[in-house]
């Protein structure tokens, strides 16, 4: 399950920095008309962008589960094995 996450954070981290650097843009350009409501929404991106790449960098280096995994093997040669059986009948 946790091969299917990775793909959705890491698009998710892509789509903040994207939005975090059109704001900075937009922010840069118009100096003058900002507001404290934008430089609360860019601090408020930032922190979830950095929130969001601590959790992939520690999912990345998380070590496996080993009881966790036999415990998945197990299941999948219980399901193999009632396949299997079906198969038969």
């Amino acid at each position: 399950m946790a091969k299917i996450v990775e793909p959705n954070r890491m698009i998710l981290i892509r789509r903040l920095f994207k939005l975090l650097e059109g704001q900075i843009t937009n922010l840069e350009n118009n100096m003058a008309s900002s507001g404290d409501k934008e430089v609360a929404l860019l601090g408020t991106i930032t922190r979830n962008l950095e929130k969001l790449m601590d959790l992939d960098q520690k999912e990345r280096t998380r070590k496996p589960n080993k009881k966790r995994t036999r415990e998945l093997d197990e299941l999948r040669q219980k399901l193999s094995d009632r396949i299997e059986h079906l198969r038969g009948v």
